[in-house]
């Protein structure tokens, strides 16, 4: 029986592809698997974190920001008739202000520092992986080296 020409997803049939990263040929039953196991565990393994990683470098940066504003921007001062004088409840808010944006820069920073830690134990856990099965790990593959 011949093979069908149509594009009817048939359950039993492998496809064949080539993973654009490593350049092997892999067998599959999934139509549209773009890369082999052994990269995705790799990409896996570079993702995890990652999103920690942003979260946090964006906490942190707007901390800082906010921290500079209420340290060197922010006016505690009301005017009052031919002078300035100081508010009491300004004075406050600005404290509350460099308060709040410290312990946000310091979230952040912390943030930032876990999310570095898991990414960099996946992919240790990942070339352990690799080195279990026999291959070396590229260091061209986990975006090391130049």
């Amino acid at each position: 029986m011949p093979e069908n020409p149509t594009n009817i997803r048939q359950p039993n049939r492998n496809y064949w592809h080539r993973c654009p990263d490593c350049r092997t040929c892999f067998r599959t039953r999934n139509r549209w698997s773009l890369r082999c196991p052994d990269c995705l565990d790799r990409l896996d393994a570079e993702g995890t974190g990652l999103g920690i990683i942003i979260f946090g470098a964006v906490i942190a940066v707007a901390a800082v920001v906010a921290l500079g504003y209420f340290l060197f921007g922010y006016d505690t001062t009301t005017g009052l008739y031919f002078e300035r004088v100081h508010n009491v409840g300004l004075q406050q808010n600005r404290l509350l202000g460099v308060i709040v944006s410290l312990t946000a820069a310091v979230g952040g920073a912390a943030l930032l520092i876990v999310g570095v830690s898991q990414r960099a134990a996946a992919i240790e856990r990942w070339r352990d992986r690799k080195r279990a099965k026999g291959q070396p790990p590229a260091a061209e593959a986990v975006g090391e080296g130049d």
